[in-house]
């Protein structure tokens, strides 16, 4: 269940504004040094197909993990369970073999490289495709954890300032970077009134489960019957 939950939460959807250039561009705030860890497609056959990743990450040999920590690396850099990917690497940094720590450290410098160098590229642009990306890649960066204090917290403000002036042509996505920014529940719920959005009802249901709001999810599955049967198959 949990990986469910996470898997739908973490679901990269969301809109943004360009940063305010009295902090600077995130080229300034990061230490890019075009890093790179050598990326060979991972095949999971035999062995490697009969776990998932995160079994692999804890019981394949030294080899096999490091395998891992490059599917993983691209898998966040593309969006995919930021969360739950970026734990299985920060529990391998502390793995006995030196050579996994160092991967794992690698990959979280190279996924650091990628988000700032996406950000740099859209930071100022006012074209609403590219405010979109920019907003997936600023929440995605802060999701890794790698901005931290009070520059998160600058970030964070400056999406809830800004947010506000996407709501008219984006709804779904305002709804939706309002619940990314706060965790606030409201903001789902009141996205799905307003524009009856799938996504957005499936994030709720979600977070409903998580919080324990047995009361409004049962009015969920009255409502749309279907959604249990999608979330019981891992959607």
């Amino acid at each position: 269940l949990s990986s469910c939950i996470i898997g739908i939460l973490t679901y990269p959807i969301g809109l943004f504004i360009p940063i305010s250039a009295n902090k600077g561009g995130f080229h300034d705030l990061f230490d890019v040094r075009h890093r790179s860890l050598e990326y060979i497609p991972f095949n999971r056959t035999g062995y490697l197909n009969t776990l998932p990743i995160k079994s692999i990450a804890a019981l394949g040999t030294s080899q096999q993990k490091k395998m891992v920590i490059l599917e993983i690396t691209e898998l966040i850099k593309q969006g995919v369970n930021i969360s739950e990917n970026t734990a299985i690497l920060r529990k391998l940094l502390e793995d006995p073999h030196p050579d996994v720590g160092l991967y794992a450290s690698e990959s979280l410098d190279e996924i650091e490289d990628h988000y700032v160098e996406e950000i740099a590229k859209l930071e100022f642009s006012t074209e609403p495709e590219d405010i979109v990306k920019f907003c997936n890649n600023v929440l995605n960066l802060l999701e890794i954890n790698i901005v931290v204090g009070e520059l998160q917290k600058y970030y964070r403000k400056i999406i809830l300032e800004k947010v506000r002036y996407i709501k008219e042509e984006f709804p779904e996505d305002y709804y939706v970077t309002l619940y990314r920014t706060t965790s606030d529940i409201n903001a789902l719920r009141k996205g799905f009134e307003e524009t009856r959005s799938y996504d957005i009802l499936r994030m709720l249901f979600a977070e409903d489960l998580r919080k324990k709001n047995f009361k409004e999810a049962k009015q969920i599955i009255k409502d749309f019957p279907e959604i249990l049967k999608e979330y019981s198959q891992g959607l």
